[in-house]
Order: C-alpha cells, then structure tokens, then sequence
C-alpha cells in the first residue's frame, strides 16, 4: 500500500518529491498479468504467496506472542476492507507522466503478489527510473534481503540526493 501512496503523492505534488523509492508495487494496470491479492490466498499458503522462503522470513521475523498474532490478524482485516472488491489496483487518477524524479524500484525475482512485470514495465514507463531485481526474494524485499535493500537505496541516495 506505501508503494502506491508514495506513486500516486509524486504524480500529484512532484514538485515536492526529489527522489522516489518504490519497492514491489502496483503503479499500472497490466491487463494479462495478474496480482494476487495475499488476503484470498488460503492461510497455509499466506506466508509462501509473500516470501519466497517461508522458513527464512519467519527466523527473521518470529511471532513471539498471541498479541503479535492478534495484531497480524487485525492488520489483515483492515487490509481486506482498504482493498474492498477490486483487489489491489493502481491508483486510477495516476498520471505516472508527471513522476520524473530519479526514481528506484526494487523487487523480489519471485514476488508472487505483484510479479516483476510490473517493475519491468514501471521502468520502461517512468523516464528516471532504474530497477534493481533481487533474486529468491518474494514479496518483502526490505524484510527478506534488508542488506540488499538498505544497500541499493544508499546507492541509489547518494547518486541523487542534493550535497
């Protein structure tokens, strides 16, 4: 959901963005490749839809308590009713023309959620951008390749950010 607040923020006021990161997000419609809403997956195939190694990403992030549990669960109903009946769609006032700020986008290889073509075609669509794919990652590149992730943002930071 960030990735599209961000997307859509920068095409309204790009004035006030100087750089733009934007890690596996919907930012366009792609009428033959589908994006998976996670909240439909069924919940012994939630954790596999979003990282691409399950057992990985839960050493990294261990549920400790049942109020950890409870929040999870909270955060996904929200999520269903922020998504409504359309699933997970770009913004449909996004005017990705006006998005000319360097702009960086990460993504996991195997995301299953919103898959590389929209990564690729984001790249081709915004005249600043350059994508950094990462592989054996899913969904959550931040959570499940944080050295990568931080790394590819400082780079892409100290490229374009002003002295």
């Amino acid at each position: 959901m960030g990735g599209r607040v961000a997307l859509s923020f920068s095409s309204r006021y790009p004035q006030t963005v100087s750089n733009l990161i934007i890690l596996d997000s919907v930012g366009l419609t792609l009428s033959n490749v589908p994006v998976v809403n996670p909240l439909t997956l069924p919940p012994n195939q939630f954790m596999s839809g979003l990282v691409y190694h399950p057992d990985h990403y839960r050493a990294l992030t261990p549920y400790r308590t049942l109020d950890d549990a409870r929040e999870l669960n909270h955060g996904r109903q929200i999520f269903a009713r922020y998504l409504g009946s359309q699933g997970i769609t770009p913004d449909p006032e996004l005017d990705l023309s006006r998005i000319t700020m360097p702009t960086l986008l990460i993504w996991g290889r195997e995301d299953r959620i919103i898959p590389l073509a929209y990564g690729k075609a984001l790249e081709k669509a915004l005249p600043n951008a350059e994508l950094v794919v990462f592989d054996e990652v899913g969904h959550l590149p931040h959570i499940e390749a944080p050295h990568l992730t931080n790394q590819s943002i400082r780079s892409f930071l100290d490229r374009h950010s002003p002295s």
